[in-house]
């Protein structure tokens, strides 16, 4: 692929720069070796690193992304039928590639949930140098402490969208 993105039907390739002006394409002109790629990937919940006794709806367990040069894009879903019997903090291991361990790697997620017990607000991060991202609460005082597996459901699910950096 060169000198488009989003062509119709391709998945991945190195941006070369060049332009066209053909239906359905757009391009990067001037930008040359970026890398592009598309795929999926299996979210794998877990408490801490324990998926001792997890099952999940496996229809509705998946996930999408986008690489675009370092930036990756993250969305899909979680729905559990049990969430184990490890104790630990919920954790969806699995993302595709490892986050960068530079100092100010931290990267939100955003959750769209059900069946979660919590005392603040639920939020959820990709911390540097990992593969997975944590389940966590801010009480109304500002801190932040991460769940534990007793507070989510069997029932539970998570919907996910989130961006970071390899």
């Amino acid at each position: 692929m060169s000198g488009i993105i989003n062509q119709v039907g391709a998945r991945s390739g190195i941006i070369s720069g060049g332009s066209s002006t053909s239906a359905g394409t757009r391009t990067l002109a001037g930008i040359t070796g970026l890398d592009y790629e598309e795929g999926t990937w299996t979210p794998d919940y877990r408490n801490d690193a324990d998926a001792t006794g997890v099952t999940y709806v496996t229809s509705e367990n998946k996930a999408y992304y986008t690489k675009v040069g370092r930036q990756i894009n993250i969305y899909g879903r979680v729905a559990l039928t049990n969430c184990g019997s490890a104790s630990g903090s919920p954790r969806v291991y699995g993302l595709p590639f490892t986050c960068s361990s530079d100092d100010f790697s931290i990267y939100p997620v955003v959750l769209y949930y059900s069946l979660i017990t919590h005392s603040g607000s639920v939020q959820s991060y990709i911390y540097k140098g990992e593969a997975h991202f944590t389940v966590a609460e801010v009480n109304d005082s500002g801190s932040r402490t991460d769940l534990s597996n007793s507070d989510v459901d069997n029932n539970t699910f998570f919907g996910f969208s989130g961006s970071y950096q390899i």
